[in-house]
């Protein structure tokens, strides 16, 4: 299958995240040009890389550092070489593709304590809910469920101490963002819905669909955080980004986040660019503070493999085959402890798949869910 994802970057192209300002990440957009093109005409690009004087990672003459930045506007590495109309390039029209993480049509809800819920509503049909992961914002979803609009109700949102929604005065505990979830199907009138998990948000979707079982039509969970033989090992690897986090910030646990996440082919095919560009608007878009919060709250659950045992959803497992945390045999463990589930591997992926081949997991991820629809498994549209 064609791999689209956002890691790697066409030689030849600047990438930079545009925001509508300090402060503000509801206009930010990744754009690619063609490095003569910033040469003629470098535009009001500020922050990192801007100044000759100051390399990537290095704060601006303005002072600004991006260590300490949640939503900064910033420029990336310099490309080798140029598109062949020597202009701007779009990179939806190239192999790699584009992230838009604009926020464009979201809307806030309110909840008690000053929490707000930053979530959009795309597409027509039965409801799907995406969460996501702690290292990712809600616009993400948008290049990698292009192909599911057309058929389904689109939902996606940040968590309460994420991106553009807001966490409230008090300390978060993982079971807010199970009863978040419930809220926002409540404001929404989404009775029973479909599930997508990553990572450790496929903890917020086992636990709900615990909670709530009749609200929940079926699971997709993309490599998950949880293991079927007991939580030791994330526990473990949870601890070591917390130290990251405690001891580097951003970049040191962006460093440790990188490896883990992506496949072998996609670190080493996008190379240094890629990594310095993601590396930069990683640090743009999050707190060490907010990750590390979500991640303490995480240990707080119970991984108790026979939990897996008591999900009554129909439930479809999407892994990578350079997932650090699942190997074919796991994934057999994994089968034997979920009642009426399945797997598919993608080839060249990681712990994100869907990053690393979007139209592999689209795939997946939209035959299960039609089949459900076919068989009665009906929700809310």
């Amino acid at each position: 299958m064609g791999h689209s994802g956002w890691p790697l970057v066409p030689a030849g192209l600047d990438v930079e995240v545009v925001t509508a300002g300090h402060g503000d990440i509801s206009g930010c957009r990744f754009e690619a040009h063609c490095a003569a093109e910033r040469a003629a005409d470098p535009g009001p690009h500020t922050g990192v890389g801007a100044d000759p004087a100051h390399g990537v990672g290095s704060p601006a003459a303005d002072g600004h550092d991006p260590a300490q930045a949640h939503h900064a506007e910033r420029t990336y590495a310099p490309a080798q070489s140029c598109d062949d109309n020597g202009g701007r390039t779009n990179m939806a029209d190239l192999e790699f593709g584009q992230l838009d993480v604009r926020y464009a049509d979201h809307e806030t809800l309110a909840l008690d304590g000053g929490v707000e819920l930053s979530y959009e509503v795309r597409g027509e049909g039965p409801a799907v809910v995406m969460l996501n992961n702690f290292a990712m914002v809600s616009p993400f979803w948008h290049g990698f469920t292009t192909q599911l609009e057309g058929d389904f109700q689109l939902i996606n949102y940040d968590l309460r101490n994420q991106g553009n929604s807001k966490p409230g005065p008090e300390k978060v505990r993982f079971v807010d963002h199970v009863e978040d979830l419930k809220a926002l199907l409540d404001h929404l009138k989404v009775d029973r819905t479909y599930l997508i998990g990553t990572s450790i948000s496929t903890l917020i979707v086992r636990d709900f669909a615990l909670r709530y079982p009749e609200r929940v039509a079926g699971l997709v969970l993309v490599g998950p955080a949880f293991s079927p033989n007991g939580g030791l090992r994330r526990e473990l690897v949870t601890r070591s980004w917390v130290a990251s986090l405690d001891s580097g910030g951003i970049p040191q646990f962006f460093n440790h986040l990188y490896a883990m996440s992506f496949c072998d082919q996609t670190i080493n095919g996008g190379g240094l660019p890629a990594y310095l560009a993601l590396r930069d608007s990683f640090a743009s878009l999050f707190t060490a503070e907010g990750i590390k919060e979500n991640f303490l709250a995480s240990l707080e659950l119970d991984d108790n493999p026979e939990l897996l045992s008591q999900i009554t959803a129909p439930t479809l497992l999407i892994l990578g085959d350079g997932d650090f945390s699942w190997s074919e045999s796991v994934v057999e463990d994994a089968l034997a402890r979920i009642p009426g589930s399945r797997a598919v591997t993608l080839a060249r992926a990681g712990h994100v798949p869907f990053f690393d081949d979007p139209d592999g997991f689209q795939k997946a991820t939209g035959e299960f869910l039609r089949e459900l629809v076919a068989a009665g498994q009906h929700v809310s549209a």
